[in-house]
């Protein structure tokens, strides 16, 4: 079986930590398929099935859906939608160690082996501060960060639309979704350095020099 040359990354990192605006660095410097798992849980909550219901209600609840659903969408992306010269980057999964394992077997069966997880590191006051202050555009749907240059926008970036909170983004449930990375997510990082896949990056820096550390890292 030939050596695989695509380049599939993992992001991991507190909610807030500014995983998203890299991942969009990312898509434009490498052939990357994205998926990215609140994308598919908030199109999947935009259906009219019993499950996208109850999706909606866990989301704006500030609750996380069962592993397996979450499993079962980045799966049915890759099979169904990854064009087979494209590497892939995921944005929110894994999120636990089964969740882990399984995706690697996914993609080793897929002979896509050639993984790199990059760890984005924000303190926990900082990521509470940026996920508290982030808005998202009412006409398009982009996110807008708590971050340089976009902290004092006063309208979308890419549309000019109105700029709002988004609905999940309560203090309730950011504080569950904090709590949650410490229980669940921190496993995932021993997990990757034993495996010897896992590179830490700095996400306190500004933009431009955190996605220099994660090429770097890559590289």
């Amino acid at each position: 079986m030939p050596k695989d040359k695509r380049l599939h990354i993992i992001l991991l990192g507190r909610s807030g930590s500014g995983k998203g605006t890299q991942a969009d660095l990312l898509i434009k410097r490498f052939d990357l398929h994205r998926i990215t798992t609140g994308e598919l849980l908030r199109d999947l909550a935009k259906g009219k099935a019993e499950t996208s219901s109850r999706v909606r209600d866990t989301i704006e609840g500030g609750s996380l859906v069962p592993h397996w659903l979450v499993s079962y969408l980045w799966i049915r992306e890759i099979i169904e939608r990854v064009p087979a010269r494209s590497g892939i980057l995921f944005d929110g999964s894994p999120r636990r160690i089964d969740e882990a394992e399984l995706l690697l077997d996914v993609l080793a069966w897929h002979n896509r082996r050639n993984c790199k997880v990059i760890l984005v590191e924000i303190s926990e006051k900082e990521a509470y501060l940026r996920l508290a202050k982030r808005r998202i555009c009412v006409a398009c749907g982009k996110l807008i960060p708590y971050l340089d240059p976009w902290k004092y926008i006063k309208a979308c970036d890419a549309c000019g639309g109105e700029l709002t909170t988004r609905s999940d983004d309560t203090p309730r449930s950011i504080r569950k979704r904090l709590q949650w990375y410490n229980k669940e997510e921190r496993p995932l990082v021993g997990l990757f350095e034993k495996k010897k896949k896992l590179a830490r990056i700095n996400g306190e820096q500004p933009i431009s020099q955190v996605f220099e550390d994660i090429v770097r890292a890559l590289s």
